[in-house]
């Protein structure tokens, strides 16, 4: 799940009692790690645990005349979602980590599908056009590579 960008908390349920699996589980992407037998009351308040934490470690990002809203995964225009989708959101996210480089279409790709999806370059074409209607000036199509994010053409501020 790491290794295609899924950060989904990840809570491991086995019957395993030795420390290196443990430890191997956490060194594998685990937030927490149970054993069974499990107790459902347990789990149900680690899992509400971990949600609540990862909601609280969402921030917002001010891009130009938008907020960036990680925990609705959403552009806000004043406080009104825009809801862009979910697709169309992450690959904002992948230029902004890649700001002013240029982005390959695979990467892209590899983002936006999990290995077991049929990636659509027609559906990037799509995604990337609702982008520039909101950032018009930022991004550049480098001709049968991929696409540059100049974030340079807007302002970006943290909260």
């Amino acid at each position: 799940m790491r290794q295609s960008g899924d950060k989904t908390p990840v809570i491991f349920l086995t019957s395993r009692e030795d420390k290196d699996s443990l430890k191997r589980g956490f060194e594998l992407g685990a937030v927490d790690y149970l054993r069974k037998p499990i107790d459902l009351d347990e789990l149900i308040i680690r899992i509400r645990a971990n949600l609540q934490k990862n909601y609280q470690q969402k921030s917002s990002k001010e891009l130009g005349i938008y907020t960036m809203d990680s925990s609705l995964r959403d552009l806000l225009l004043g406080d009104k979602p825009l809801h862009i989708g979910s697709k169309v959101y992450t690959l904002l996210e992948l230029f902004l980590e890649h700001s002013n480089s240029i982005v390959r279409l695979e990467e892209i790709r590899d983002r936006l599908w999990h290995y077991d999806e049929e990636s659509s370059d027609g559906a990037i074409r799509v995604y990337i056009t609702r982008l520039k209607k909101l950032f018009p000036e930022a991004i550049e199509n480098i001709r049968g590579v991929g696409y540059r994010f100049d974030i340079s053409c807007i302002s970006v501020e943290k909260k």
